[in-house]
């Protein structure tokens, strides 16, 4: 990708960009300092009473997977759709989220599929 860049403009530096997007993509999939960092957000709000910062589970967080306690509460869509009169659309998260609540194995923080990829039952 980096060499079709070079040749598609002289005078814009795409491999640059290609570069910077490489890299900050590789941080946001690093899974274990996105854990980090989640855990410095919670400690930064505990007083503020507005704000619920999921806990991480740590025994099940891999640099490959995060794993948060569950919290429920209303999506700003939602909030959103109520002061407008409407109703939010569904999202795949919903459907997700349903799904799992029907099987009765599912717990609200972890999943089954959760255990078994951080188990390493399951090859990613």
């Amino acid at each position: 990708m980096a060499r079709i860049a070079g040749r598609v403009s002289r005078s814009f530096d795409l491999r640059a960009i290609i570069d910077e997007i490489t890299e900050c993509v590789a941080l946001e999939l690093d899974f274990a300092r996105e854990a980090d960092t989640t855990e410095r957000i919670r400690a930064a709000m505990c007083d503020d009473l507005t704000v619920r910062v999921p806990r991480v589970h740590r025994q099940y967080t891999t640099g490959k997977l995060l794993v948060l306690e569950y919290l429920e509460g209303t999506k700003r869509a939602e909030k959103d759709a109520v002061a407008r009169g409407t109703e939010a659309e569904p999202t795949a998260c919903d459907h997700r989220r349903s799904a799992q609540s029907a099987d009765a194995g599912a717990t609200k923080s972890v999943t089954r599929s959760s255990r078994r990829r951080a188990a390493g039952e399951w090859r990613t």
